[in-house]
Order: structure tokens, then sequence, then C-alpha cells
């Protein structure tokens, strides 16, 4: 029988960069069409990218122990931590 091939996809920061040059395309035309969601788009997208490589070493170190208690902590602690915070009507402000 032949072996199915294995496929596995490496991300390297070239590819964040391409990623990035497409927000930073957006962030450029919101500025010039005067829609005012550049400034906040920019910020959205580096604090998602730093979060995302915090995550990733994180990630790396539990799955280098080949530790199955360490695994299923991070698999059971990763949706409690992220889960949105409630938002209550009373919170939200009238525009």
């Amino acid at each position: 029988m032949s072996e199915e091939p294995t496929y596995s996809t490496h991300l390297e920061w070239t590819n964040v960069g391409l990623g990035f040059s497409f927000i930073l395309f957006n962030a450029v035309i919101s500025s010039s069409l005067q829609l005012g969601v550049g400034t906040s788009l920019l910020s959205a997208a580096i604090r998602c990218v730093v979060q995302l490589a915090a995550v990733a070493l994180v990630l790396q170190k539990v799955f280098e122990t080949n530790n199955p208690w360490a695994v299923a902590g991070i698999a059971c602690e990763s949706p409690i931590l992220s889960r949105e915070p409630e938002v209550k009507p009373e919170d939200i402000q009238a525009c």
C-alpha cells in the first residue's frame, strides 16, 4: 500500500508580514476615505499578532514536554481564559 502524503504548513514571519500588508492597505484606504477606522484596525492587528505569538510560545513549550497532563490542563484552561466578558445592557452608553 502506498502512504498518503502528509501536508504540513509552516508559517513564518514573512507570512505574517504579507497579511499585515493587507491590513496596512486597508488602513490607508480608510484614511484616504476618512472612515476613521485605520488606527483601530492597525492596533487590533498588532495586538492580535503579539497575543498569538505569546500563545504559540507557551503551547510550543507545553507540547515539547510530552506530558499528557500538561496538554490536558491547557485544553481545559483555554476556554475558561478566552471567554468574552459579559456585557450588561446598562454598561452600554447611548450615542
